[in-house]
């Protein structure tokens, strides 16, 4: 890409890392909801142990038992591992897509996109596609990646590298924001 002006166009391979680093961007919850989610399971938690001990005394019992170290060491790792759930639990979703990123129809082949004023279009692998910049739901911006999130599970793909110069990269990065009327979420 040479013109600092629409349209741009960039050429790259979409690599296992570009899909990885995708499906992580799409799939990260906020602090927010680790937070409500982590609550959300302590509360239950309480419940559960309310509605076992059958009052509220006996309930205590369990939970000084358990601060004291007398219930058995597997309940412990379960707790434990419930609780890391929301703090770790998206990390699963970037190994599974590592994984069957050879089944995507553009793993490991030539992609071009345009990026113009009536949207982004690209174009790999026999495959061809238009999305106007209204169907763009979120842009979310890596070190390496931006991402046009047009789904919960879907986005385009443009990563750094395919620009020439960082210069050509932030030309392409403000015309696409200004079209699409985001503020990128960084990652």
């Amino acid at each position: 890409m040479d013109r600092a002006t629409p349209p741009f166009e960039v050429k790259f391979r979409f690599e296992r890392g570009d899909f990885v680093a995708m499906t992580n961007a799409l799939t990260r919850p906020t602090w927010r909801w680790r937070w409500l989610a982590t609550v959300a399971l302590i509360a239950l938690w309480a419940i559960m142990l309310y509605v076992m001990a059958g009052s509220v005394e006996r309930a205590w019992l369990v939970v000084r038992g358990a601060v004291q170290g007398r219930l058995p060491w597997d309940l412990y790792v379960v707790f434990a591992i419930v609780l890391l759930f929301p703090w770790l639990g998206h990390l699963v979703a970037p190994l599974t897509a590592a994984m069957v990123f050879k089944r995507n129809a553009l793993a490991n082949q030539e992609v071009t996109l345009s990026l113009d004023r009536a949207g982004i279009e690209g174009s790999g692998a026999g495959i061809q596609s238009r999305i106007a910049w209204s169907s763009v739901r979120r842009v979310i911006e890596t070190p390496r990646h931006l991402f046009f999130a047009i789904s919960k599970r879907e986005a385009v793909t443009l990563p750094r590298r395919a620009f020439g110069s960082e210069q050509d990269y932030q030309a392409a990065r403000a015309f696409a924001l200004q079209q699409c009327g985001a503020t990128p979420e960084s990652r």
